[in-house]
C-alpha cells in the first residue's frame, strides 16, 4: 500500500468516525426534545419535532444575540414549531423550557468534564508521540511514510 492510499484509508476511516458521531449526538438532542415535549404534556409526531428542533439548531447558529427579549434558540423553536402545527404559547414556552433544561445538563457536565480534563492534562507532555511528529513531509501524503498516518 503506497503512502497516499494509506493516509486516504486514515482519512476516511475518521471521516466515517465523525460523521457516524454527529449523527448520533443529532439524533440523541431529537429525542431528548421529543421527551421534553412529552413532558409539557406536548403531543408532537417524531417527524415534526425532528423538523422543529433542527430549525432552533439552526437558528441558534447564526450571529445575532437577541431578539425580541428572546434568544435565538427560543426565536427559532418558536417559529419553527409553530410551522409545524405547535401553537403559539405552547412553542414559546416549551422552547424556554428546552434551553433551560439544556443550560441544566451543561450545569451538571461541565464539572466532571472539567475535573476530567485536568487530571488528564497531568500525565500529558506538552510534545506529540512521535508517531504523531511530523517528520519533514509536514503531511503531503505523497511524501509521508504509513506509520506517520
Amino acid at each position: 500500500m503506497s503512502p497516499a492510499d494509506a493516509y486516504k484509508l486514515a482519512y476516511a476511516r475518521r471521516r466515517r468516525w465523525l460523521v457516524g458521531g454527529t449523527l448520533g449526538v443529532m439524533a440523541l438532542q431529537f429525542f431528548l426534545y421529543y421527551c421534553l415535549l412529552r413532558a409539557c404534556g406536548l403531543e408532537l409526531a417524531p417527524a415534526q419535532v425532528v423538523v422543529g428542533s433542527a430549525g432552533a439548531q439552526v437558528a441558534g447558529a447564526l450571529p445575532v444575540v437577541s431578539v425580541g427579549s428572546l434568544g435565538t434558540h427560543e426565536t427559532g423553536w418558536t417559529a419553527a414549531m409553530t410551522w409545524v402545527g405547535l401553537g403559539f404559547t405552547d412553542a414559546v414556552v416549551s422552547g424556554l423550557f428546552t434551553q433551560v433544561v439544556t443550560l441544566l445538563f451543561a450545569a451538571l457536565f461541565v464539572p466532571p468534564a472539567w475535573w476530567a480534563l485536568t487530571r488528564a492534562r497531568r500525565g500529558f507532555t506538552a510534545q506529540a508521540p512521535a508517531r504523531l511528529r511530523p517528520s519533514g513531509s509536514h503531511g503531503d501524503p505523497e511524501k509521508s511514510s504509513p506509520n506517520e498516518v
